[in-house]
């Protein structure tokens, strides 16, 4: 017979335990980071939940050992952030930089005009995405009969895998379109707090009503710069945690 190190094996086994422990309680806490996180972000606003593209608690998937939808949580932070924050209020601000600061600076306005239509479009897009869950598109009428006969059925269940599969990488291309625009728009505006042409410099002087409110448009660039920096940071943290689950 072998001999073995009982004390070194044991170690060893208390060690797994140990580490799988702590992977545990440091989602828990990286959860709890993202949740207040977002709800500072979205005080006092109305967060909207995607009725379809969600985690579903009537699919037991460590049970099955199926997958779930990787990108619940960075779209629906993504399209509240579109919806709330850059429709109520950015897209103002854009509209007055293409009629007034960048109206001689062609590059520039199409580059932000390109941005702003992405990101209009995307609204709509990201919406329309979690709607073809719904039982009235096609692949929603799928999705909705599968997840009721996925228990010992394995072509279900490789059906369901195929669509969960098929979704996800279709909102990941519509989340990297919406880090790409956030970006661009950022860059856009800190580009032109720190510019040195003094027609544009005395244009950002001026005031305008923005949300009922009279404020330079300086002012306002430099809050909605370090609001979509903000923004960003966080959506990396939650799009990287995302990834992590998915491997």
């Amino acid at each position: 017979m072998p001999t073995m190190n009982l004390k070194d094996f044991y170690l060893s086994i208390l060690k797994i335990r140990l580490l799988s422990d702590l992977d545990e309680v440091f989602d828990k806490v990286r959860d709890t980071y993202i949740e207040r996180e977002t709800a500072k972000f979205f005080k006092e606003k109305r967060y909207f939940n995607f009725p379809y593209y969600r985690v579903y608690m009537s699919i037991d998937y460590k049970a099955a050992d199926l997958p779930f939808f990787i990108h619940t949580r960075s779209v629906s932070l993504v399209y509240n952030y579109l919806k709330i924050f850059y429709r109520e209020y950015m897209q103002e601000i854009v509209r007055i930089l293409e009629r007034n600061v960048l109206d001689q600076n062609r590059i520039t306005r199409d580059l932000l005009l390109s941005h702003a239509a992405n990101l209009e479009d995307l609204e709509d897009k990201i919406k329309q995405f979690d709607y073809s869950l719904s039982p009235d598109s096609e692949d929603g009428k799928l999705f909705q009969r599968l997840r009721f006969s996925l228990a010992g059925d394995p072509s279900h269940q490789r059906m369901y895998r195929t669509l969960v599969v098929q979704k996800d990488r279709e909102v990941k291309t519509l989340l990297d379109r919406s880090h790409e625009s956030l970006e661009g728009l950022s860059k856009i505006f800190q580009e032109l707090i720190l510019t040195r042409s003094d027609s544009i410099r005395i244009q950002l002087k001026s005031h305008f009503l923005l949300n009922g409110k009279s404020t330079s448009l300086e002012s306002a660039l430099k809050h909605w710069t370090r609001h979509i920096n903000d923004f960003l940071i966080l959506f990396n943290q939650v799009l990287r945690i995302e990834k992590g689950r998915s491997s």
